[in-house]
């Protein structure tokens, strides 16, 4: 194994040619990587966590990744992955992408975001109107890309939706 001080950033398609493996934690919220780690060609372990993503529900853990809960579990995920050899992490990998690809790519979460948006708008009681002191927004001003406004926004409901039941 080789380990990197914790001074040391590098990045993930580093990562992918140097380690077998790969640990993904949450932060405050949940890991927002996690979609990317999902097309590396590295076994995903990841700490249980409460937080969903889009696409989690399609993901089976232990077929698609492991995880663990404190740090006796990861040390059995790590024994577990080197018992069972290089061709059973090729194949957990290889099951991952597929589905990644299919379910969890930016199309797709785009497709999410906006069957979410039209579900929320639906509860909406009230009608959208202009605001009288609106002002145009002219366009020598950086654009923000459609993906960026619906990122926004999703993690805007996400909050409010959190607020409410938790």
């Amino acid at each position: 194994f080789k380990f990197a001080s914790p001074s040391t950033h590098i990045a993930m398609w580093k990562q992918e040619r140097l380690y077998k493996y790969i640990i993904d934690v949450d932060g405050i919220a949940w890991s927002s990587r996690f979609l990317y780690l999902l097309n590396l060609d590295m076994v995903i372990i990841k700490h249980a966590s409460s937080f969903t993503d889009f696409c989690n529900e399609m993901l089976i853990p232990g077929k698609h990744y492991l995880t663990f809960s404190n740090e006796a579990e990861l040390v059995e995920d790590i024994k577990f992955l080197i018992e069972k050899g290089d061709q059973y992490a090729m194949n957990m990998i290889k099951d991952r992408k597929k589905i990644a690809e299919r379910y969890c790519s930016k199309d797709a979460q785009l497709v999410y975001l906006y069957a979410l948006l039209n579900a929320y708008a639906r509860l909406q009681r009230f009608k959208v109107t202009l605001d009288k002191n609106a002002v145009l927004i002219t366009p020598h001003i950086k654009s923000v890309s459609v993906l960026e406004v619906l990122l926004m926004l999703f993690v805007f409901i996400s909050i409010i939706l959190c607020a409410h039941v938790c």
